[in-house]
């Protein structure tokens, strides 16, 4: 796993090198929203975050992603071919979804943290911004 140093005192650890470097490339408010979660769980859980995905899509997929305004962070893994484990107690994850949805609102209605799982995958914390919150040089086809 690699991890980029964002902060002094921060880390983002990457599940590979793609997550890695689509992160660097992503639009500062997203990644200031994403450290600012990795450091949350850092310092109330004592739980280092891993990003999963920035920009890869997936199956029936909004867009956000391949889009660059959101990037998904681990909580359920599989520990062998049948069972899964989680990073996080239900409690935990509401306080750091309610953390960052009070820290950083959105007004178009959405969230801009959740927690979920995608048609039977892993569940996990999606954050994501809307294009408004993109910088005049981050914004495409303008």
């Amino acid at each position: 796993m690699r991890s980029w140093l964002l902060k002094k005192e921060t880390r983002v650890k990457f599940k590979n090198d793609r997550a890695r470097l689509e992160f660097g490339k992503a639009p500062f408010k997203l990644r200031e929203i994403c450290i600012d979660l990795d450091t949350a769980s850092q310092k109330k859980f004592k739980i280092e975050m891993t990003c999963t995905r920035v920009k890869e899509p997936v199956a029936n997929e909004s867009g956000v992603h391949p889009a660059g305004r959101a990037a998904d962070f681990r909580d359920e893994y599989m520990i062998d071919s049948e069972k899964t484990e989680r990073l996080y107690q239900p409690e935990q994850v509401q306080d750091l979804v309610d953390y960052l949805n009070e820290k950083y609102p959105r007004t178009d209605g959405k969230s801009v943290a959740i927690h979920h799982a995608v048609e039977g995958g892993m569940d996990h914390f999606h954050v994501q911004i809307p294009y408004a919150w993109l910088l005049p040089h981050e914004r495409k086809g303008e």
